[in-house]
């Protein structure tokens, strides 16, 4: 695509806004257009306060430990913006058999963690040994974490881990979409050894940056995640157009022809669908039939999360840490994948003198809790709370923020269904995918989503 040409983005999420940003980046020339179908830009990238307490709908934080994603931020001018995560929040707590047992913070810690048997810490020494997947070998997320660290490993941790990241079925969910520890067994034979040398890599390429920019930590804003969308926004000013939903894409010669609900006509060179894989396949059924069928095969799970606002400190001490992932006997029992300790690793996201917690749930394992009624879902979570941190009093904030079917389900094979479908996008000039849907979950996987079609579209050109 030329400098002189012109893209239209669909869907003003992150993945979208990452697109357009990238491609204004990449190519000033190049004329963009966002088109949203809700009020307001971000998608579940979204903050309000709620009478003092920060709600955040989406994520509440990105790991600061991607470059793409460190001078994205550095380039928006946000690092004034940016507070990482208190250090008292360091400790993350498995909650298990109705006691809070402090949760592995790394290798060595998890040698010594009393969940474990012996045999399974000896079985663990021996992962530098422990030889390589073949390349073409798919497995899930308990496959892997059983190959390289033991059975015993895999069936108590593999899915409280994956649960806390997506909510997904560890047995289901391909190994290779959301863990780094996939990558370095594949470029250093060894998740400890690649765990060494990533955070080696790491401080030689980020010395140039902030330190607010490389501290590997989770991180959020003042305001909360939407800042990173809102600042977006404002830097594509009025390109970004809220309220138009797409309803038909077709071939127009060389380029793509819209139409929205409204009955707006729009013509570009290039199209990025930065929508959920589900809502993209029947805009491309006609257009792209080989790329619709692919998007069409992605199964997706529903999230929910409650933030949860108290007067005063009714949890003390057992709230003081990051947070608590259920084991899955637990999560059946209390109906929540685990409880974040928001107050404590971001002070300022409750009122002074106030603590804000966020319950999660849903997900691969329980979908049923999503279809509660709003008094059904603060019965099971209170419950929860009360049984998990003992806290008795009545809360002054309750905000739910469902998200049925956002979540991709990532099946094992997804690569290889992501290789296809690259395939089948470069027989199809000027059109790219983008969003949540295609390499992680995380706000770094949907930006780096965007980026990435901007700069396939720009080297077809």
């Amino acid at each position: 695509m030329s400098n002189a040409g012109s893209v239209v983005v669909v869907g003003g999420g992150m993945g979208g806004l990452s697109a357009a940003w990238n491609l204004r980046r990449l190519s000033p020339g190049v004329q963009v257009r966002v088109l949203e179908a809700r009020a307001a830009p971000g998608g579940p990238v979204r903050s309000e306060r709620v009478d003092g307490f920060l709600v955040d709908h989406g994520p509440n934080g990105l790991l600061m430990n991607r470059l793409e994603t460190a001078e994205a931020l550095a380039a928006l001018g946000l690092e004034d913006e940016l507070v990482a995560a208190s250090p008292k929040s360091n400790t993350r707590y498995l909650f298990d058999e109705g006691r809070m047992c402090p949760f592995p913070s790394g290798f060595v810690s998890l040698l010594r963690w009393p969940v474990l048997s012996l045999g399974a810490k000896l079985r663990l020494l021996c992962e530098p040994f422990v030889p390589r997947a073949r390349r073409e070998h798919a497995e899930s997320f308990h496959a892997f974490v059983s190959r390289r660290l033991g059975h015993e490993v895999g069936d108590r941790l593999a899915q409280v881990l994956l649960a806390g990241v997506s909510g997904g079925d560890a047995r289901r969910v391909d190994a290779a979409v959301f863990f780094r520890m996939h990558g370095w067994e594949r470029d250093h034979g060894s998740i400890l050894v690649g765990a060494l040398r990533a955070r080696a890599r790491w401080r030689r390429q980020t010395a140039h940056l902030p330190p607010v920019l490389r501290s590997g930590r989770l991180t959020s804003f003042r305001d909360g995640m939407g800042t990173l969308s809102d600042a977006l926004v404002r830097s594509l000013g009025d390109c970004v157009q809220v309220g138009t939903k797409v309803d038909a894409v077709a071939r127009r010669g060389a380029q793509w022809a819209l139409r929205s609900t409204t009955g707006e006509e729009v013509v570009a060179d290039a199209l990025v669908l930065a929508l959920a894989p589900a809502a993209a396949a029947p805009l491309l059924a006609e257009a792209a039939p080989q790329v619709a069928a692919l998007l069409r095969q992605q199964a997706r799970v529903g999230l929910e999360s409650w933030t949860v606002g108290y007067r005063g400190d009714p949890a003390g001490e057992r709230a003081a840490g990051f947070g608590c992932l259920c084991s899955p006997k637990e999560a059946q029992r209390l109906g929540i994948n685990g409880i974040v300790f928001t107050s404590s690793i971001f002070p300022g996201h409750a009122p002074p003198g106030h603590t804000v917690l966020r319950v999660l749930a849903g997900g691969a394992l329980q979908p049923e809790r999503l279809e509660e009624t709003r008094e059904q879902g603060e019965e099971r979570v209170l419950r929860a709370l009360r049984d998990t941190l003992g806290i008795a009093e009545q809360p002054v904030v309750m905000s739910r923020s469902l998200w049925p079917d956002m979540i991709p389900a990532y099946s094992v094979g997804h690569v290889a269904w992501r290789a296809a479908l690259i395939e089948a996008l470069g027989t199809c000039e000027g059109l790219e995918v983008a969003g949540l849907g295609y390499q992680g979950v995380g706000v770094h996987d949907v930006w780096l989503s965007g980026a990435q079609a901007a700069g396939r579209l720009l080297d077809a050109g």
